[in-house]
């Protein structure tokens, strides 16, 4: 571009002195140069992002989904055969078929969620055209809930035509009205009028689990009970869960809500994660990347999450580690660049497997790994809940009867006798101000009606304790044939 500006400039004559002085000085190229391969690296990094994780697999929500494509089919063809039937006027027994609820589960970080969101984006690419009946689409995630009924104000806010906002005790009747129907509207033949449509996806479904089921009972009940009544609204549900059993531990009246139909997504394999990360990095050929990125070291990346859990968002993660500390080490002069574009292909096995040593003894893991007796047993009793119940959050009456189970159960005298409710308390609030774990519902402090919940996974929490004199008690009660 410098020398596009410069080329009828009677300074820039072969004879002139700029000329001279620009052939003698390399500043200009050195500096474009220098933005080059930093702007390359910053885009890479960008590229890498939690919140590009959460889009693996395409870089537009039209695309399909690497390795998802018969998942992906499978929603799709529920979301279609609902929306048409409910415009139809086919009479469908709902009690025996069930139409409307689908429920999705598999790991963290195996595409769930921007699975559904891509079939709703393209559906809506439908309606515009005309090719499909117009839906409304709202999205509610239980981890966001500081309480699992706050689901309903969260859902009359999006659903209401003033967007209105209201305790959850007045929106479960408002939303009762507008998607469970009354007799009276159903006497009346209201069948004939155009009914409103609302795909509703419930992300982090476990965190909304109750002890009497309510919520998630008027969730998968509410479609049928529309649909009979010839409600207001007719709902669809599609819920996610990390877990894959999570209908199978319910209430059989929810599991006959729920249905027998499951979309599972497996853990992605290694040929998948490269093909993501090398189509996210704009790559077409594992074995020419065109990107800082050597291929063997996306590679190595990939076998290492494949091996661990399967979770792309931890693939990206280390890639972006790699990838920042390199250019740490280019801008402080700790490392060369080479010349002649070198840079592409820069970061190697050596240093994705430096931000893996970094990224598996992190700071929580440290801590899981160097905790005591009782915290320990905290921390093995909260996965064993976890996984037993599905839900996300227990209260400190679950917590303090598991750890006595746990302890008792396992026997050994470094766990017994298992802590009383004032010592766990003090061992909340100590591992809640470290964020190791969350507490919810008690202004920030442990007390009798907080919800814990601990974000680490069954395979994070193994892989810590492995060597330790835990051991034993982990490899107990969270088997590692579970993941």
């Amino acid at each position: 571009r410098i020398q596009r500006g410069m080329m009828y400039s009677k300074y820039m004559r072969p004879d002139g002195a700029a000329r001279a002085a620009l052939s003698t000085s390399s500043s200009i190229d050195g500096n474009i140069r220098h933005l080059n391969w930093q702007q390359h690296f910053q885009d890479t990094i960008s590229k890498l992002s939690l919140a590009e994780a959460s889009a693996a697999g395409g870089g537009n929500e039209s695309n399909n989904i690497i390795g998802r494509e018969k998942e992906q089919h499978q929603i799709k063809s529920f979301l279609q055969n609902a929306i048409t039937t409910i415009d139809s006027d086919k009479e469908v027994d709902v009690q025996k078929s069930n139409l409307f609820v689908l429920f999705v589960g598999g790991a963290p970080g195996t595409g769930k969620t921007v699975s559904v969101r891509s079939i709703v984006y393209r559906l809506k690419q439908d309606q515009a055209k005309g090719n499909i009946s117009a839906f409304d689409f709202v999205s509610v995630n239980g981890m966001e809930m500081r309480h699992p009924f706050d689901l309903y104000a969260r859902l009359w806010e999006a659903v209401s035509p003033h967007k209105q906002s209201c305790p959850p005790n007045e929106a479960l009747a408002r939303l009762e009205l507008f998607f469970g129907g009354n007799a009276k509207a159903k006497k009346q033949g209201s069948k004939s009028r155009k009914r409103r449509i609302i795909v509703l996806m419930v992300d982090e479904i476990d965190y909304i689990v109750t002890k009497k089921e309510t919520v998630l009972y008027n969730l998968f009940d509410w479609p049928k009970r529309g649909y009979s009544s010839h409600s207001e609204a007719q709902l669809i549900v599609i819920g996610i869960s990390n877990t894959l059993n999570l209908p199978e531990r319910l209430h059989p009246r929810l599991q006959s809500r729920i249905g027998k139909d499951r979309c599972i997504y497996g853990a992605y394999g290694v040929d998948d994660s490269i093909q993501i990360i090398n189509g996210k990095l704009g790559s077409s050929s594992s074995s020419n990347p065109g990107n800082i990125f050597h291929p063997d070291a996306i590679k190595f990346a990939a076998r290492k999450i494949s091996s661990e859990s399967g979770d792309i968002r931890k693939v990206f993660h280390m890639c972006k580690a790699a990838a920042e500390n390199v250019l740490n080490d280019l801008e402080s002069g700790k490392r060369n660049l080479p010349r002649n574009q070198a840079h592409l292909g820069i970061i190697g096995i050596h240093d994705v497997q430096k931000a893996s040593q970094a990224m598996f003894h992190s700071m929580y893991r440290l801590s899981v790994s160097n905790a005591s007796d009782f915290e320990v047993l905290l921390f093995i009793s909260l996965a064993s809940l976890k996984r037993v119940s599905g839900r996300g959050g227990f209260n400190v009456k679950e917590v303090l009867t598991k750890m006595d189970s746990v302890a008792s159960s396992f026997g050994d005298e470094r766990y017994l006798p298992a802590p009383n409710c004032a010592e766990l308390l003090r061992m909340l609030n100590r591992l809640g101000e470290s964020r190791i774990i969350g507490l919810n519902g008690g202004y920030g402090y442990a007390c009798t009606n907080t919800t814990i919940t601990f974000q680490m996974e069954d395979y994070e929490i193994v892989s810590a304790l492995k060597g330790t004199c835990h051991e034993a008690l982990s490899a107990k009660f969270i088997p590692s044939l579970l993941f």
